[in-house]
């Protein structure tokens, strides 16, 4: 298969089929993949009574750019307590302050929250009880006692285990590589931080830039990790913006790391692009393309406000009441253009040779990105994967905002309201029966 794949549609309902679309010099056939699925299952350890949930490494990753709010790669305390916040929540919806262990068994969050640590059957949680040990489980997770979390303790708490295979293509699954020998004197992972000449730093439009190499971890290979924020040259309110405000697009860049420069995973000629989840405003992980040999981008689609607390009102200017067009923009196309520009620019300088293909991958608001990638940039993708593409956007917002126009229109009017706790109850029990309504 060659170029007849380009700007094929693939849907599917699972991230993870990723990799299943990346046909294009493919060696393997079907029944290959399928004898690799049933080798992996086969060494994948029975789940205690208790633990041993096994928790992807790609979910783990894909979780961690959700908790970690500020981006910095590291989850400290406060974030992880958003998280327990969030899974609690969820544990209680009917704010009883209380909950069952079969309730905590039942959700694999909370189960790796616990650990082997769940109470005994017949006993009752309480809010501070489960408080308390998402405490502890983050200071036994806190390795090296620097009150964060990095993503390899993050991955220890969730209970990732380590791949059946060594970290490798697995042979069901490797490309046949299109990447050419690479020339002498190409810059080094470090060295993409540094000046024009043979890095990024003064670029136009680049700031707060980093490039490192992040090593392998057990689970994760080696690759080298290029973080910037990226302004097209868009500020102010000419452009849609808050006054003060400017373009900034959070680009992270992962690239296996060529022979000379310590890479133990060769890159295969191909980009595989990842997209994002919820409202965006976190940078997702990019290992799950980089571990099977593919260069790889990720965005946080424009603005700041992290998903963990699915915070979508970045699109308003609060103070003015208004729009804000120019995060909307950047948010619904702008960031998606700009991931396929720099990883192409990227993949030239670090490996001297452009990519061969051009792959997305995306679930949910990946999906609506994908879909955005195919009509607006047919030309730099080979292929796309959209899965479960969030492409009802009005209808989404209008279902998040009813229950606050409905207390604030038939309810407040008349000295009544509605807590989240009863909204839940309304939402999620399929009987809730009569809700008294609390007094404002």
């Amino acid at each position: 298969m060659h170029r007849s794949l380009s700007k094929i549609l693939f849907t599917a309902g699972r991230f993870s089929l990723c990799l299943l679309a990346l046909a294009a010099g493919m060696t393997a056939q079907p029944l290959a993949l399928e004898e690799g699925r049933q080798q992996d299952r086969a060494q994948v350890p029975e789940a205690s009574s208790k633990r041993d949930v096994v928790v992807q490494r790609a979910d783990a990753d894909f979780l961690f750019a959700l908790v970690d709010g500020n981006h910095d790669n590291r989850i400290d305390g406060q974030e992880f307590d958003a998280f327990c916040e969030m899974e609690w929540r969820e544990l209680d919806p009917r704010d009883t302050g209380s909950v069952k262990p079969e309730a905590i068994s039942a959700d694999p969050h909370a189960v790796a929250i616990f650990g082997d640590s769940i109470p005994a059957s017949g006993a009752v949680l309480s809010r501070e009880a489960f408080a308390g040990r998402c405490h502890q489980r983050f200071e036994r997770a806190d390795a090296n006692h620097d009150g964060s979390l990095d993503t390899g303790e993050f991955a220890s708490l969730l209970g990732v285990l380590p791949p059946p295979r060594t970290i490798s293509q697995p042979s069901a699954l490797r490309l046949s590589s299109l990447a050419g020998p690479f020339a002498p004197g190409l810059p080094s992972c470090a060295e993409l931080g540094h000046g024009a000449a043979r890095g990024l730093a003064g670029t136009e439009g680049v700031s707060s830039l980093t490039a490192e190499i992040v090593p392998a971890d057990g689970i994760d290979a080696a690759y080298c990790r290029v973080q910037f924020i990226y302004n097209s040259g868009l500020s102010g309110p000419k452009d849609g913006y808050d006054e003060g405000q400017s373009q900034a697009i959070a680009i992270r860049i992962g690239l296996p790391l060529r022979p000379d420069d310590g890479g133990t995973i060769a890159w295969n000629g191909r980009i595989q692009n990842i997209g994002s989840g919820g409202c965006m405003g976190h940078l997702p992980g990019v290992t799950i393309a980089t571990n099977a040999g593919f260069a790889s981008a990720s965005t946080d689609g424009g603005h700041g406000a992290p998903w963990i607390s699915f915070n979508c009102g970045f699109g308003v200017i609060q103070s003015k009441h208004e729009l804000n067009r120019g995060l909307i923009r950047d948010f619904s196309a702008e960031h998606v253009r700009w991931q396929a520009t720099w990883s192409k620019r990227l993949v030239q300088m670090y490996y001297g040779q452009p990519a061969q293909r051009t792959y997305w991958c995306g679930c949910s608001q990946g999906g609506r990105e994908g879909l955005i990638a195919l009509q607006t940039l047919p030309a730099e993708y080979d292929g796309i994967l959209a899965g479960g593409s969030a492409v009802y956007w009005m209808r989404f917002q209008m279902a998040q905002a009813w229950s606050g126009l409905v207390i604030k229109d038939m309810l407040r009017s008349k000295g009544k309201d509605l807590t989240p706790a009863q909204i839940n109850q309304t939402v999620r029990s399929p009987d809730p029966g009569e809700i008294k309504l609390s007094r404002v």
